[in-house]
């Protein structure tokens, strides 16, 4: 549903009306704006008359749309000009790019159709429950163990996990605009808190975080909670996680995260035939290069095809997976990484990851 609202210049007042009730001027301007292309119509309309598509969002007081409206404006001006580094086509995909295969990709439960249908559905995880509400979600059938998520943003996530302190607590509540991960022990899964938590996440939109730059991709999601199968390994690990990047569906380079990523700070940046390329990367972390490196997977060749399968419709996705006692499991395709901020050293790389990268928007 789209939301309207109207403003009055004589007063400056929201009125949902075409007449101002404080000063009686018909002195309103109905405010919209369109998710598509980050632009706005010239008119009350539903098609937008600067990209011609139906995506238009009203906002339910004006300065919320003038500030999403400035952003997108900001983000197109950043995108202008040439690019050559791949934060630099990261803008322009984010600030051009609709095809609207992206909005599949974003949804975290969504894409689960697409990746059974290229690939099979036996590099999916187990789904235990959905629901809209977290009121309606069917807490007590959930298993010790479990990863609960949210579809409709990146994080929003809590992993109840045996093998983790279980002193550790969920917060009472989290702020607006909270995209959280969470890891804790089932003792301290107190539905009260979940619950809480779980329903802030459902009520918000992840591309109009304040302050943030917009990811068109997830605007239009519909919020689902989900829980599924908690991944680990036979020794109670958790699994390394595999990022492929590609570029019209072919991968180039991987990313390889251990489980205790955050606490060691080390990652691996490798080529598609598994050379090291010791390269750190920074984003609020930094993330040094890992040494040695993983050892070369024995199925190196079914992770190439997985990920050039799932990305041959694009231009360009990183598709994420983990590897559990050998077998590859789904994580997400992920469109827009880091929104462009991520910083590698050498710098170089930030061209050289790119370089067969060819827009056409």
């Amino acid at each position: 549903m789209t939301r309207q609202v109207a403003y009055c210049w004589t007063f400056e007042f929201n009125c949902p009306c075409e007449i101002c009730f404080v000063c009686l001027q018909k002195s309103i301007m109905s405010y919209d704006f369109c998710a598509s292309c980050g632009l706005g119509p010239d008119q009350i309309s539903e098609i937008c008359s600067q990209c011609g598509q139906n995506q238009l969002v009203f906002f339910e007081d004006l300065l919320s749309g003038l500030q999403w409206r400035r952003r997108y404006e900001q983000l197109r001006e950043k995108a202008n000009g040439n690019a050559l580094s791949y934060n630099h086509k990261m803008w322009r995909k984010m600030a051009f790019d609709r095809n609207p295969l992206q909005q599949q990709f974003a949804d975290k439960f969504r894409i689960r159709d697409y990746v059974s249908e290229k690939v099979g559905s036996k590099y999916l995880s187990q789904i235990f429950s959905v629901a809209n509400r977290a009121e309606d979600f069917p807490w007590e059938s959930l298993p010790t163990e479990y990863a609960l998520k949210v579809n409709h943003g990146s994080g929003g996530s809590i992993l109840v996990d045996s093998g983790t302190d279980p002193t550790i607590e969920l917060p009472e509540t989290v702020p607006p605009h909270d995209w959280s991960r969470f890891h804790i022990h089932p003792d301290q899964a107190k539905l009260s808190r979940m619950i809480i938590i779980a329903n802030t996440w459902l009520s918000q939109n992840f591309t109009t975080r304040p302050d943030m730059t917009p990811e068109w991709a997830y605007h239009a999601i519909k919020p689902l909670l989900y829980a599924e199968e908690l991944l680990k390994s036979n020794d109670g690990q958790l699994p390394w996680e595999f990022n492929i990047y590609v570029f019209h569906g072919v991968a180039q380079y991987f990313r390889v995260r251990a489980h205790d990523v955050m606490e060691t700070k080390k990652t691996a940046h490798l080529d598609r035939n598994w050379n090291n390329l010791a390269i750190s990367f920074k984003v609020i972390n930094e993330f040094l290069p890992m040494d040695p490196p993983p050892p070369m997977p024995e199925n190196l060749t079914e992770m190439l095809w997985f990920a050039e399968e799932l990305s041959s419709e694009i231009d360009a996705v990183r598709v994420d997976f983990y590897l559990v006692d050998g077998e590859i499991i789904f994580g997400e395709l992920t469109n827009y990484q880091n929104a462009g901020v991520g910083l590698w050293h050498p710098e170089e790389f930030n061209f050289q990851i790119s370089a067969t990268w060819n827009q056409k928007y």
